[in-house]
């Protein structure tokens, strides 16, 4: 989530995800990260699964307002709107803010690990009912060394209030 790519790059990924609300289901997503400044990455992402939700579309960004130096960790903010498709024919729009915090550590081998905590918030808007959902998610990127062009993601979500419980996690690689 909040990994940032360098002004200009771009990555690209693969997501699989595990929900365990709503009688779970499974889904795989792909995403797609542009590198707009130093502070801020824009994306995209669509997926399918089986389950409850069966569809989504949706972009964002995130906006780190204290980055991620030596002695201080990344604080920021991010922004997405997702347009879902659950069973039954059901769409929902969820607009969410989520504020995050992260921190880059790189062990002796070079192995850089950046553990995050995010805590989306927003209305779910739909045919028959606009509510809030509350969410706490916990993850951590790791890419190999410095150089490598892909990186790994794990992650997991918490429904505080109307949202879901999930497990995620994925690769992702520079264009």
């Amino acid at each position: 989530m909040t990994r940032y790519v360098a002004p200009g790059q771009q990555t690209a990924g693969i997501e699989p995800e595990v929900t365990m609300s709503d009688g779970g289901g499974f889904a795989t997503n792909l995403r797609y990260q542009y590198g707009l400044n130093q502070l801020t990455n824009l994306f995209g992402t669509a997926g399918m699964g089986g389950g409850y939700r069966q569809f989504r579309v949706g972009g964002g960004g995130t906006f780190d307002l204290f980055p991620d130096l030596d002695s201080q960790p990344g604080i920021g903010l991010g922004t997405q709107a997702f347009y879902y498709r659950y069973r039954g024919s059901r769409g929902q729009l969820e607009v969410t803010a989520f504020p995050y915090i992260h921190k880059t550590f790189v062990n002796q081998g070079g192995i850089e690990i950046e553990p995050f905590l995010a805590l989306p918030l927003g209305p779910r808007i739909n045919s028959n009912d606009t509510f809030w959902g509350f969410q706490m998610a916990l993850g951590a990127m790791v890419r190999p060394d410095a150089k490598s062009k892909y990186n790994f993601i794990g992650e997991v979500g918490f429904d505080i209030s109307k949202t879901e419980n999930y497990v995620s996690g994925g690769v992702s690689f520079a264009l």
